[in-house]
Protein backbone atom coordinates (compact mmCIF):
# COMPACT_ATOMS: atom_id res chain seq x y z
CA UNK A 1 0.00 0.00 0.00
CA UNK A 2 1.43 3.34 -1.19
CA UNK A 3 1.89 6.00 1.90
CA UNK A 4 -1.07 8.35 0.53
CA UNK A 5 -3.30 5.43 0.74
CA UNK A 6 -2.37 4.43 3.75
CA UNK A 7 -2.53 8.18 5.52
CA UNK A 8 -6.01 8.19 3.31
CA UNK A 9 -7.15 4.65 5.23
CA UNK A 10 -5.80 5.96 8.34
CA UNK A 11 -7.87 9.06 7.94
CA UNK A 12 -10.96 7.83 6.67
CA UNK A 13 -10.94 5.77 9.95
CA UNK A 14 -10.57 8.55 11.94
CA UNK A 15 -13.41 10.21 10.77
CA UNK A 16 -15.74 7.60 10.61
CA UNK A 17 -14.99 7.37 14.58
CA UNK A 18 -15.45 11.28 15.15
CA UNK A 19 -18.30 10.38 13.99
CA UNK A 20 -20.22 7.33 15.50
CA UNK A 21 -18.37 8.15 18.76
CA UNK A 22 -20.69 10.44 20.72
CA UNK A 23 -19.28 13.48 22.76
CA UNK A 24 -18.73 12.63 26.60
CA UNK A 25 -21.49 15.23 27.06
CA UNK A 26 -23.73 14.34 24.66
CA UNK A 27 -27.32 14.88 25.74
CA UNK A 28 -26.99 17.48 27.84
CA UNK A 29 -28.79 19.63 25.43
CA UNK A 30 -32.02 17.74 26.28
CA UNK A 31 -31.93 19.68 29.50
CA UNK A 32 -30.50 23.17 28.38
CA UNK A 33 -33.14 25.82 28.05
CA UNK A 34 -35.77 27.29 30.56
CA UNK A 35 -37.92 25.60 32.42
CA UNK A 36 -41.39 26.92 34.89
CA UNK A 37 -41.78 24.43 37.53
CA UNK A 38 -44.25 24.12 40.37
CA UNK A 39 -42.53 22.77 43.88
CA UNK A 40 -45.73 21.41 45.72
CA UNK A 41 -45.21 22.57 49.43
CA UNK A 42 -47.14 22.28 52.71
CA UNK A 43 -48.48 26.34 51.98
CA UNK A 44 -49.34 25.57 48.90
CA UNK A 45 -47.46 25.35 44.66
CA UNK A 46 -44.20 27.48 44.80
CA UNK A 47 -43.67 28.48 41.35
CA UNK A 48 -40.09 29.36 40.47
CA UNK A 49 -38.09 29.45 36.79
CA UNK A 50 -34.84 27.38 36.07
CA UNK A 51 -32.38 28.15 33.68
CA UNK A 52 -30.16 25.62 31.91
CA UNK A 53 -27.13 26.76 30.19
CA UNK A 54 -24.04 24.59 29.40
CA UNK A 55 -19.94 26.05 29.20
CA UNK A 56 -17.30 24.07 28.19
CA UNK A 57 -18.91 21.07 29.54
CA UNK A 58 -20.47 21.60 32.73
CA UNK A 59 -24.15 22.50 33.61
CA UNK A 60 -25.21 25.91 35.07
CA UNK A 61 -28.43 26.04 36.38
CA UNK A 62 -30.19 30.25 37.87
CA UNK A 63 -33.04 29.65 39.74
CA UNK A 64 -35.58 32.14 39.98
CA UNK A 65 -37.96 32.30 42.63
CA UNK A 66 -40.13 34.84 43.77
CA UNK A 67 -38.39 37.48 41.47
CA UNK A 68 -35.01 36.71 43.19
CA UNK A 69 -32.55 34.74 40.75
CA UNK A 70 -28.96 33.19 42.49
CA UNK A 71 -27.10 30.19 41.03
CA UNK A 72 -27.98 26.69 41.61
CA UNK A 73 -24.86 25.02 44.00
CA UNK A 74 -23.39 21.35 43.72
CA UNK A 75 -24.87 20.79 40.32
CA UNK A 76 -24.62 17.52 38.89
CA UNK A 77 -25.85 15.34 36.11
CA UNK A 78 -26.05 11.66 35.14
CA UNK A 79 -28.13 11.25 31.86
CA UNK A 80 -31.08 13.13 32.25
CA UNK A 81 -31.08 13.34 35.90
CA UNK A 82 -29.68 16.48 37.49
CA UNK A 83 -29.24 17.42 41.17
CA UNK A 84 -28.76 20.49 42.83
CA UNK A 85 -28.85 22.44 46.33
CA UNK A 86 -31.25 25.74 45.57
CA UNK A 87 -30.71 28.25 48.48
CA UNK A 88 -34.56 29.72 49.57
CA UNK A 89 -35.22 32.08 52.38
CA UNK A 90 -31.67 31.52 54.05
CA UNK A 91 -32.50 27.45 54.00
CA UNK A 92 -30.66 25.02 51.15
CA UNK A 93 -32.52 22.17 49.55
CA UNK A 94 -31.51 18.94 47.64
CA UNK A 95 -33.49 19.23 44.28
CA UNK A 96 -33.67 16.47 41.82
CA UNK A 97 -34.85 16.26 38.38
CA UNK A 98 -35.45 13.90 35.51
CA UNK A 99 -35.94 15.07 31.91
CA UNK A 100 -38.10 13.60 29.51
CA UNK A 101 -38.56 15.63 26.30
CA UNK A 102 -40.13 19.05 27.54
CA UNK A 103 -41.46 17.79 31.12
CA UNK A 104 -39.71 17.49 34.26
CA UNK A 105 -40.69 15.59 37.39
CA UNK A 106 -38.68 15.27 40.85
CA UNK A 107 -38.38 16.10 44.35
CA UNK A 108 -37.13 18.91 47.00
CA UNK A 109 -35.99 18.19 50.56
CA UNK A 110 -34.47 20.16 53.16
CA UNK A 111 -35.72 22.73 56.45
CA UNK A 112 -37.42 19.65 57.26
CA UNK A 113 -39.54 19.02 54.72
CA UNK A 114 -39.99 17.54 51.48
CA UNK A 115 -41.85 17.59 48.04
CA UNK A 116 -42.93 17.28 44.43
CA UNK A 117 -41.17 19.27 41.78
CA UNK A 118 -42.90 18.87 38.02
CA UNK A 119 -41.94 21.18 35.23
CA UNK A 120 -42.52 21.80 31.72
CA UNK A 121 -39.90 23.51 28.99
CA UNK A 122 -40.69 27.34 28.60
Amino acid sequence: MSPCRSLLSVALVALSLAVSVPAANAGNEALVGKWACLAQTPDGDLPSSWTITEKAGAIAVDVEIGRVTSPAQDVKVAGRSLTMKVTYQSATYDVSATFDGDALTGTWAGDGRQGAIKGKRS
